[in-house]
């Protein structure tokens, strides 16, 4: 689901999310989630903010981005160290077990 960044006409902006669609409606600018992957604005669309058209200076679109995957940190200090076992576990296993 996108969202909308609105530059209002004291400079200000705001963030407009969970919203797909916008039109202006008489003295206002309404965004609108469409759902359901319509790019057109019908009786089945939910409102989600509306704006005085005459405050708005501008209206930008903002792309939902894909999560940025990073490497995980060791959780053990042993982890780091070649040749050392970093978790227990195995041999504690095995000497309860016999």
């Amino acid at each position: 689901m996108s969202s909308y960044q609105i530059t209002l006409k004291d400079r200000s902006t705001e963030r407009v999310d969970g919203a797909d669609a916008y039109q202006q409606e008489g003295p206002m600018t309404t965004f609108f989630r469409t759902g359901s992957g319509r790019d057109l604005v019908d009786t089945w669309s939910t409102r989600v903010a509306s704006y005085r058209t005459a405050e708005l200076l501008a209206v930008r679109r903002l792309e939902p981005t894909a999560p940025v995957m990073t490497e995980r940190a060791p959780h053990h200090e042993a982890d780091r160290r070649p040749g050392c076992q970093a978790s227990t576990t195995g041999a504690r296993a095995r000497a309860i077990l016999g």
